[in-house]
């Protein structure tokens, strides 16, 4: 299933910070500079974009098989962020702040599946999951204690890995949803590294271990925060309907 990829290195990003737009209806140049101008796919801002950037999505559908140097229905297809991002998603695609987005009204879908037919009941076992992509957001190690930040999306139709993977990172959660997501740990997100999870849902996400979130102490120390989020119906073969610890502190 698609995935996200998100990786870190060091350095001093905020003199060089810029925001980059992302609108699947801009008609512009699609150089990112402006509302006007927004990337139409999240790969190609992703790809644009430097460390410390910031990224504004609009509400819609996001695949990671989508933009420049993609192939459609590629089920290794994964959003790779390198760098320290910061991405926000829940605009209408008018804001000049960001305290003007509203997430209920305009949802931000990153999505693994990648044919657009899942359906809307949710089984982890459906032969038409067979083509998603393994995993929607991957976060791996570049420099440890280096930092992500996610908020205002819905990680979605991930069948093989996680909704989020991650290495050793810094990793910030902020109103995400975490739906429909099937991985062997982790349904929703496996974690290696330090997280905050916060005011965010876990609904129908279904692993071997850790239906929602699988997370793991590696050779550092590492540990998530989960504070004011909800999880509803996820469930695991094996342990952790909700979540796994190994042997994280929660």
């Amino acid at each position: 299933m698609a995935a996200l990829v998100v990786s870190t290195v060091a350095g001093d990003a905020s003199a060089r910070q810029q925001t980059i737009f992302v609108n699947q209806s801009a008609t512009g140049q699609s150089d990112g500079t402006s509302w006007e101008h927004a990337f139409t796919t999240l790969q190609d801002a992703i790809a644009a974009s430097s460390p410390g950037d910031v990224l504004w999505v609009t509400a819609g559908t996001y695949r990671p098989d989508e933009g420049l140097n993609q192939t459609a229905g590629d089920r290794a297809a994964t959003f790779l962020i390198s760098h320290d991002l910061m991405l926000y998603g829940g605009f209408a695609g008018t804001e000049t702040a960001l305290e003007e987005r509203d997430i209920e009204a305009n949802e931000t879908i990153l999505s693994g599946d990648l044919l657009g037919n899942d359906g809307d009941v949710f089984d982890p076992t459906s032969l038409l999951r067979d083509d998603n992509a393994s995993n929607v957001t991957s976060i791996p190690t570049v420099d440890p204690f280096s930092d992500v930040t996610l908020s205002g999306v819905t990680i979605t139709g991930s069948h093989g890995a996680a909704g989020i993977t991650t290495g050793q990172v810094t990793l910030d959660l902020d109103r995400l949803r975490f739906v429909n997501n099937v991985g062997a740990s982790g349904g929703g997100l496996n974690l290696h590294g330090h997280a905050k999870v916060s005011k965010s849902i876990f609904r129908n996400n279904h692993a071997g271990v850790g239906g929602a979130i699988f997370a793991f102490r590696g050779s550092m120390l590492s540990d998530i925060r989960i504070d004011s989020s909800r999880f509803e119906f996820n469930t695991s073969t094996e342990q952790g309907g909700a979540i796994h610890a190994f042997p994280n502190d929660l």
